[in-house]
């Protein structure tokens, strides 16, 4: 039998996001009914709802990729499996998913942390563990440094007791960056984040913003430094000095999550809620919306004021 429940849907081929009734069948033998509590907005999101991802599949349907929900008595953290890109997502108050897609949260793990760790805490586990390889000998210049990947990846290269450096480009964030225990480089541009950094001797580079903030990267490192890019946030395209990179013998290196497979989704997620359990992994939370309010919230202007992740709060409807 169908039941009604509450969610975020993309409808129309306008593809406006709006919060509705809407009907949920029942699982099939390979589903379960997951009861939400917590949902991580992210970039995915927004490249769904404009339709630069996923833009083929059905409409209407629920977005939201990954989140935290209790089946039985335990809770689980929900992703991967087409879950919010190719059928319904999680932005509801009950959500019908894979059994595949769940993997249970730890004890003593925050729920509002874990509904971060399929997307954003397995990101920094990526570029800062498996990529950079980073050590307690290393000079991190982390950009973004007040973003969900951000903090998340800042928290993990100081646990490996490395030196780091977390830039924002706004003098009011400095603060959030020192209260990680990371040092501060206020830089509005890439021309000032050299003159920032040309002195620190850092040696990796983690970039989620793309554009010229990467040529400023790879001008700043140290020789044989290495520059993990896993975002385009500034701008996708950008000029390299060849010549410079080469012979400085600078190593860069991509991460893009939609590349891997079930199995290597599972295993990062693991690793980010054991990241998270240990305490070498912090993702600050710094607002707690309604379903209701989402459509709201997703507004370019809005997210840009964030720092660390916006959580969906399920129970606030």
């Amino acid at each position: 039998m169908a039941e009604t429940v509450r969610a975020a849907r993309l409808t129309g081929p306008d593809r406006v996001l709006r919060v509705e009734e809407t009907k949920q069948g029942p699982p099939a033998a390979d589903e379960v009914v997951i009861d939400m509590m917590y949902a991580s907005i992210n970039p995915l999101d927004t490249y769904v709802l404009a339709g630069q991802v996923a833009g083929e599949a059905p409409v209407p349907r629920t977005l939201g990729v990954e989140g935290v929900g209790r089946w039985g008595d335990d809770l689980f953290v929900v992703h991967g499996h087409g879950v919010g890109l190719s059928r319904d997502g999680i932005w509801s108050q009950r959500a019908v998913v894979p059994s595949g897609s769940l993997i249970r949260v730890p004890e003593g793990v925050d729920p509002v942390q874990a509904a971060c760790a399929a997307v954003c805490g397995r990101t920094a586990i990526r570029v800062v563990y498996e990529l950079a390889e980073v050590t307690a000998e290393d000079r991190v210049l982390v950009l973004g440094a007040t973003g969900g990947v951000g903090t998340a990846a800042t928290s993990l290269a100081l646990s490996a007791g490395a030196t780091v450096w977390g830039q924002t480009g706004d003098p009011n964030k400095a603060e959030a960056v020192a209260e990680m225990g990371a040092k501060t480089v206020i830089a509005r541009s890439p021309e000032e984040l050299i003159m920032a950094t040309k002195d620190l001797g850092v040696n990796v580079v983690l970039d989620p913003l793309g554009g010229n903030y990467t040529t400023a990267a790879t001008q700043l490192l140290a020789p044989y430094g290495t520059l993990v890019i896993y975002g385009a946030s500034s701008a996708a395209q950008t000029e390299l000095d060849v010549r410079s990179f080469y012979r400085r013998n600078i190593r860069a290196l991509g991460y893009g999550g939609v590349m891997e497979g079930h199995d290597e989704v599972r295993s990062g997620i693991s690793d980010a809620l054991r990241a998270l359990a240990d305490g070498n992994m912090r993702i600050p939370v710094s607002d707690r919306v309604s379903l209701s309010a989402l459509p709201a919230v997703l507004k370019p202007e809005r997210r840009r004021d964030a720092i660390g992740k916006t959580i969906v709060d399920v129970g606030l409807d």
